[in-house]
């Protein structure tokens, strides 16, 4: 079966089964919930996973206004938390704010752009910030994290179909991978005047970031390692991973969705990364 907010989205039935019984629990305690009371302002960094969601919100995390929670919480996921649970952790992640003297409160999962209509109803003045990268590039990464070229497609499919519908939202700001690694400055002075505060420069230094200061497993450790360094450009990692056939065979798969999010041509995709050295595949 598929659920589509998974990691894996492909679960087996008796997963799905367990997941499905949670969520009727976790619907009855959500008519319990109650939206935080703080003047904090919540950030949440979403997006395909390998688009460049931890790199975006690790920099982020090192501006002096913003409190970066280390670690993808999972907290809006229903069959993780209710919202009164995902109410009650807000809470206490602004009250750090506070005590830190922070104006935001920034948390990055990237499936939560599947419940974001769930955070609007305990945090009502949220801002959602969402990454789009090349689909060459971004399942070329998936592939080579999970295996399997279709669950790759299918993931960058599902996730990014949802971006593209969220595009034009208020409180939605979508960030392309490859402006972020060409243009870092220009890009978060953007982003910044969306959320209205000021860019400091400051974030972009190489450093420890939030998410030194958590205990994280899998992926996240090679991550929390990658994103102390400066941003650099990317583009092209596709090379590594996939033939042209391959990538062929992507574009046709994903095209529909990729025009969507303004990857208009295969050539679009065929980015060349002015960094030739061997590094491993850049944040995702």
């Amino acid at each position: 079966m598929i659920i589509k907010y998974r990691v894996v989205h492909r679960v087996s039935l008796k997963e799905a089964l367990v997941i499905y019984s949670r969520l009727i629990v976790r619907k009855f305690e959500d008519l319990f919930a109650s939206p935080v009371i703080t003047n904090k302002k919540t950030l949440l960094v979403a997006g395909c996973g390998h688009s460049g969601t931890t790199l975006l919100a690790a920099k982020l995390g090192n501006h002096p206004n913003i409190f970066a929670v280390g670690r993808e919480t999972e907290f809006l996921l229903p069959d993780k938390n209710s919202l009164v649970t995902a109410s009650k952790l807000l809470s206490e992640w602004a009250y750090c704010a506070e005590y830190l003297g922070k104006e935001y409160v920034l948390e990055k999962t990237p499936k939560h752009i599947y419940f974001l209509k769930r955070a609007d109803l305990i945090a009502p003045n949220n801002k959602v910030l969402l990454t789009i990268r090349n689909p060459l590039d971004n399942i070329a990464s998936l592939y080579k994290r999970f295996g399997g070229l279709d669950l790759s497609i299918e993931r960058w499919i599902n996730d990014n179909r949802i971006v593209a519908g969220l595009a034009g939202s208020e409180n939605i700001h979508i960030i392309r991978y490859e402006d972020l690694t060409a243009d870092p400055e220009g890009t978060f002075s953007s982003l910044f005047r969306f959320i209205g505060d000021s860019f400091d420069p400051v974030i972009l230094e190489e450093g420890e970031t939030a998410y030194d200061s958590a205990v994280l497993k899998g992926n996240m450790v090679v991550r929390r390692d990658q994103v102390k360094s400066r941003i650099r450009v990317n583009n092209g990692s596709w090379r590594k991973v996939l033939d042209e056939d391959q990538a062929r065979y992507v574009w046709d798969k994903v095209s529909a969705v990729a025009k969507e999010l303004g990857y208009l041509t295969l050539e679009d995709c065929y980015l060349s990364s002015d960094d030739d050295r061997p590094v491993p595949d850049n944040e995702l």
